[in-house]
């Protein structure tokens, strides 16, 4: 068989496999840095162009079409939307976590370190924080202390933080709920998650998310007269929704990016603004910085 011949049908049959098998949550292993790795597809074909044995040629051909269908299936799941988080968390117990609210709490800091997994905030509580979670990468800790009339929270994930290129997830599932009364400032670290946080409830002064390949959908509320939201992320799929009567300003600096801005109008370069932005009362400037990313924001 000819090494192009080999090449068509190796890729073929790897990216169809892939997809199958994402199809049915039969995957269990991390794919989203794997895109960084495609030089190695330019150096496995120069290789083979030096080969002159048919056998050896057909080899590193075979190899190259392997990594070609691997990246393209990287970047398929970082555009599409079409991935799967299938952690094995069936024997992972789930822990409850709450820290109790004060009524003089007025304002109140939230620091995530947590890393890779699946992490929801929606709904709201009585305590100031509430949560389970379901992790086998390690424990969770709560750091907590108070200045003047602001309460500051840090949870991080103790071990295990950092996960390798091509290991098993085991499971690291967070959901929060928050207490909706203090004026909240978020600084969320994470690396490739799913990420789904609900503001809708919540006055959100400031949020910044710093996290590497990931799925990201955030709602924010127009409960807060200044809202202002830093993004920076990888290889990244990004949806944020915010209100119709809110005025927003976005600056980005993307990479290699598809964006879709609903009623938004350009304004100068890389600074978009919604149509009623010179007379809304209340005003959210979003700030987008990374790398190859699908990006929507839309009213609600």
């Amino acid at each position: 068989m000819k090494s192009k011949q080999l090449f068509w049908g190796i890729l073929f049959l790897v990216f169809g496999g892939l997809l199958l098998l994402n199809n049915f949550n039969l995957i269990n292993v991390s794919f989203y840095n794997l895109w960084k790795f495609w030089p190695a597809i330019l150096i496995l074909f120069g290789i083979s162009l030096f080969m002159k044995d048919p056998k050896l040629k057909n080899v590193f051909s075979s190899l190259a079409a392997v990594f070609l269908a691997v990246v393209i299936f990287a970047w398929f799941l970082r555009f599409s939307g079409c991935h799967h988080f299938n952690y094995d968390d069936s024997e992972i117990a789930t822990k409850e976590i709450a820290e109790p609210y004060s009524p003089t709490i007025l304002k109140a800091n939230l620091n995530l370190d947590i890393g890779a997994g699946k992490f929801t905030i929606e709904d709201t509580t009585d305590q100031l924080l509430e949560g389970k979670v379901k992790s086998g990468w390690g424990d969770y800790s709560i750091e907590r202390w108070h200045d003047e009339s602001t309460e500051n929270l840090k949870l991080r994930l103790k071990d295990g933080h950092k996960i390798s290129l091509g290991k098993v997830f085991k499971g690291n599932k967070l959901n929060l709920k928050l207490n909706p009364n203090p004026e909240w400032n978020f600084d969320f670290d994470m690396g490739a998650a799913d990420i789904d946080f609900n503001f809708e409830k919540y006055k959100v002064k400031n949020l910044k998310v710093d996290m590497g390949a990931a799925s990201l959908k955030l709602k924010i509320s127009e409960l807060q007269d200044t809202s202002n939201i830093t993004i920076d992320g990888g290889a990244s799929s990004i949806r944020i929704y915010i209100p119709k009567n809110s005025g927003c300003e976005i600056n980005s600096d993307m990479g290699l990016s598809s964006k879709e801005y609903e009623e938004f109008v350009n304004v100068g370069e890389d600074t978009y603004r919604t149509v009623n932005y010179e007379t809304a009362e209340k005003k959210i400037f979003i700030s987008l910085d990374g790398g190859v990313s699908s990006v929507k924001v839309k009213r609600y």
